[in-house]
């Protein structure tokens, strides 16, 4: 069976696109516009992947990251933040409240597929690899092209 990946994004059109290479990639999807709703989701029926946007109108992604993390039933949940936030500072943030993965709009839609499946455990290209320490002790990759940043624990 497919994985089953929950797309927490407020803007339906960014939504859609991801949910569309998602699938193309043979990945199950569904989506809601809020934290809360995604909290609510996740309690009902927790996905086995999370691609969670920072900036949402109600709870923030980084709360919602948080709460997953600190609750024994879905911190173990792998999480993907996807935001317009690039600046390094923000992404070591979304790193160490415990994103698996951080990608930096408006690229998400070309990077989604190749980080859900890094997610799950495949390997990245190495020659984009770059690695470097987290303050918690443990390692944080860099992987970064010309349009696209990602960070992956």
């Amino acid at each position: 069976m497919p994985a089953g990946v929950l797309i927490v994004e407020d803007e339906p059109e960014i939504a859609d696109l991801i949910e569309f290479h998602l699938e193309q990639g043979g990945m199950r999807c569904s989506i809601v516009h809020s934290g809360q709703d995604a909290l609510v989701a996740i309690r009902r029926s927790p996905p086995d992947l999370l691609v969670l946007d920072r900036m949402l109108p109600d709870v923030d992604g980084m709360d919602v990251c948080r709460k997953l993390k600190a609750d024994v039933a879905t911190r173990d949940i792998p999480i993907i933040m996807v935001t317009a936030k690039a600046e390094d500072a923000d992404i070591v943030s979304g790193i160490e409240i415990g994103a698996d993965d951080y990608v930096v709009k408006p690229s998400a839609r070309r990077s989604s597929s190749p980080d859900a499946r890094t997610s799950f455990g495949v390997e990245a290209p190495s020659s984009r690899t770059t690695t470097i320490p987290r303050a918690t002790g443990s390692r944080c990759s860099m992987i970064a092209s010309s349009s696209t940043t990602t960070a992956t624990r």
